[in-house]
């Protein structure tokens, strides 16, 4: 076992429970639920006050065939969530941030970690094919604000689309495509609505809430701001040492559960490894896998492979190692294959497997090496532990 080199460095504490994400998600799906139908009435009685002259003649244009409606009504939701999700990119573009990521239903297009290059394949993950996207500061000035125009430019694309739709329904309401317009102006509308109540659904917050949370000076506001900066320093080569107790403790701060707090659970636990807080870390790397279990983009593998990290290499403990990481085999292959080698050499070694270990060392180091450059922060975290196992090994 190796030995914990501090006695204790003061951070907010990782006793808090951790919320039933059953009980959350159920109660935010009935309230969605309400809001939306809610939302939908009141729209139903608008388009009504248009008149039959522009209503009817529209809905009479849509097709007879019910599978053609059917497709219809696909193509109308891919459309509406897809100019939402892009509203979110094009508003994080304006701010000079870097694109990183988009999904509706089973496209993906995302930026390759290893060559930085753009990619567009298949989504494979269900419970992200409702639309998701993202991009990534790239400077340290005014993250907060520049953040702010990224997560309200979906709503504002949705409403953008809704005004456009019922323009081109008023001028051509029995046009064969206005039927279409008119449902996608709808669907737009309601999805920008609904998405700016301001609500959390277990780790996930609203568009509203997000930019509630961006706009005023709030531990959620400073959180953000902390760990908007360490993505903007760690992604130029900063290393994690570097990063103040004072930034750290604010990444923790407030215990809600939410993937924000994973994220800066998953911080504090890599700054403490290399400041020697062995104890420390083992609580916050514990924390996060109980909050993220559960959670897309395989962030709940991404945490219990540390965990299992930790077991395999300061603890020895190779059968708690297996146990952390046998949950997640279904998506350990799309963890980076570097970090999944810096684990598996811990695992060696806590198996007494040393030539297993030195091989599975130098895999890690070479998919680093392949790496863009300059390294992440990140990336020279897990080659100061490759480098701790191989003094290890002799």
């Amino acid at each position: 076992m190796i030995q914990d080199m501090t006695s204790s460095i003061p951070l907010p504490p990782v006793d808090a429970p951790v919320p039933d994400r059953s009980r959350s998600m159920l109660r935010q799906l009935l309230i969605g639920g309400l809001a939306g139908a809610l939302i939908g009435m009141a729209g139903f009685g608008l388009l009504a006050t248009m008149g039959e002259p522009l209503l009817q003649p529209t809905l009479d244009s849509m097709p007879d065939q019910k599978w053609i409606n059917v497709l219809l009504l696909l193509l109308v939701w891919f459309v509406a969530v897809s100019v939402h999700e892009l509203g979110h990119v094009v508003g994080g573009l304006s701010q000079g941030f870097r694109f990183a990521l988009f999904i509706v239903g089973p496209l993906k297009v995302d930026r390759d970690s290893t060559t930085d290059r753009i990619r567009v394949g298949l989504n494979r993950s269900l419970e992200l094919a409702g639309g998701v996207a993202g991009c990534m500061p790239r400077t340290e000035e005014d993250l907060v604000a520049k953040m702010r125009w990224l997560v309200i430019g979906g709503p504002l694309a949705s409403v953008l689309l809704t005004a456009l739709c019922i323009g081109l329904v008023a001028w051509r309401p029995t046009d064969a495509w206005s039927g279409a317009l008119l449902l996608t102006g709808a669907l737009s509308g309601v999805l920008g609505l609904v998405t700016m109540i301001p609500a959390q659904n277990g780790s996930f917050v609203t568009d509203g809430k997000r930019f509630l949370q961006l706009s005023r000076n709030t531990p959620e506001s400073r959180r953000d701001a902390a760990l908007l900066l360490y993505t903007v320093r760690d992604r130029a080569g900063v290393p994690i040492a570097s990063t103040s107790a004072d930034q750290i403790a604010t990444m923790l701060l407030p215990i809600d559960g939410s993937m924000h707090e994973v994220a800066g659970r998953t911080v504090a636990y890599s700054w403490l490894v290399q400041h020697g807080g062995l104890r420390e870390a083992r609580q916050q790397i514990a924390r996060a896998a109980a909050l993220a279990n559960g959670l897309p983009f395989s962030i709940g593998a991404a945490v219990a492979l540390e965990q299992a990290f930790v077991a395999a290499w300061f603890d020895r403990d190779a059968e708690a190692a297996r146990e952390y990481t046998r949950p997640h085999a279904k998506t350990w292959a799309l963890l980076p294959a570097s970090e999944r080698s810096r684990y598996e050499a811990a695992l060696a070694i806590a198996e007494g497997r040393a030539q297993d270990a030195f091989a599975h060392i130098r895999e890690a180091r070479a998919a680093i090496d392949a790496r863009a450059r300059p390294l992440s922060g990140s990336a020279t975290w897990s080659l100061a532990r490759l480098s701790e196992m191989e003094q290890g090994l002799g």
